[in-house]
């Protein structure tokens, strides 16, 4: 199996790797794989977890048919880059303090081969694009973070960052009849967003963002506010356009918050609920009827293709401009 592997600091080599593999296990020929800024940021040591192969999102095809399952070979199928080792989490309505992430905790899947057990496999429906399946993880992140914020029909959904993610969410808020208020400092990524049916979008290196929530809310503020942690917004305006007992959810990974500071004191006074999603475990189904029911639309969001015999060359260039490359795609087959 050949596989890229971040073996140190703006490092990354092509190496040969075996696996062990379980006799249950599905064995799968990876087609494509989505880069995300966790990768960048542990290619950049952010996080020193060397080495990893990185990339939690991919597709494939089922190499070997499978009998436990009725997988058959050249069958599409999406990956789940979330490993439990403790049985006792392995329900959806559960908390998972544990659960470990493919390219963030263990090797990911940037390979040719990979086998995987039953759990990770998901058959790809009929009428879902490739492209469109390489999004089912940040749709899984994105419906449990509404529904961590459990909001009714006609609330004001504040957004902070306008990432890929971001986008995903503001997309399933007006699914949910909500109002998402997208606030970004790139004027191209709030294009996207008003493509994707975004009424309300904000760049805040233009517009008091304060003052426009305001406006937007009839000086109500946001009911709730979703802080993405990859986007590199201030994080100073959670208190700020959250209205007195509202909720903030932040989400993403936590290779962008080392140096994260929020005035507790403010969230005090305000007494705002807090919560935090880092993984979209027991949401994938979900997020794949999302995709089949053309809910979440993707157009936009994939910039860059990149083979992969050519992404060692390609790796630290995406790295180093990420907002000029924006979603990136490996073509493994």
């Amino acid at each position: 199996m050949k596989a890229w592997q971040i073996t140190a600091r703006d490092t990354i080599s092509l190496i040969e790797k075996t696996q062990d593999v379980q006799p249950s296990d599905i064995k799968i020929r990876i087609s494509k794989v989505a880069l995300s800024s966790t990768d960048y940021a542990i290619f950049e040591g952010k996080k020193a977890v060397y080495p990893i192969i990185p990339a939690r999102s991919a597709i494939g095809l089922v190499s070997e048919a499978h009998s436990l399952t009725g997988l058959r070979k050249g069958e599409h199928i999406v990956l789940s880059p979330y490993v439990l080792d403790d049985p006792y989490y392995k329900k959806k309505d559960v908390i998972v303090p544990d659960v470990k992430i493919m390219g963030i905790d263990v090797d990911g899947f940037t390979r040719d081969f990979i086998s995987l057990p039953v759990e990770n496999v998901y058959p790809l429906p009929e009428g879902i694009k490739e492209d469109d399946a390489l999004f089912t993880e940040y749709i899984a992140i994105a419906v449990k973070t509404l529904n961590a914020l459990n909001a009714e029909r006609g609330e004001y959904v504040a957004i902070l960052g306008a990432s890929t993610l971001g986008l995903i969410v503001a997309e399933l808020c007006i699914y949910y009849q909500l109002v998402p208020i997208v606030i970004d400092v790139d004027d191209d990524k709030l294009d996207v967003a008003e493509s994707h049916g975004v009424y309300y979008t904000i760049n805040s290196s233009k517009i008091d963002v304060r003052q426009r929530v305001i406006e937007i809310t009839s000086g109500k503020l946001a009911e709730y506010t979703v802080y993405e942690a990859s986007a590199y917004m201030l994080p100073n305006y959670i208190s700020n356009i959250t209205c007195d007992g509202g909720t903030v959810a932040i989400m993403g990974y936590n290779y962008f918050l080392d140096k994260l500071q929020i005035n507790l004191g403010d969230i005090l006074e305000k007494q705002l609920h807090v919560t935090a999603i880092n993984n979209g475990y027991g949401e994938f189904n979900t997020a794949i009827n999302l995709l089949a029911n053309k809910v979440i639309h993707t157009e936009g969001f994939i910039s860059t293709s990149v083979k992969f015999d050519d992404l060692g060359e390609k790796f630290p260039e995406f790295a180093e401009n990420p907002f000029v490359y924006g979603k990136v795609v490996i073509d493994c087959l």
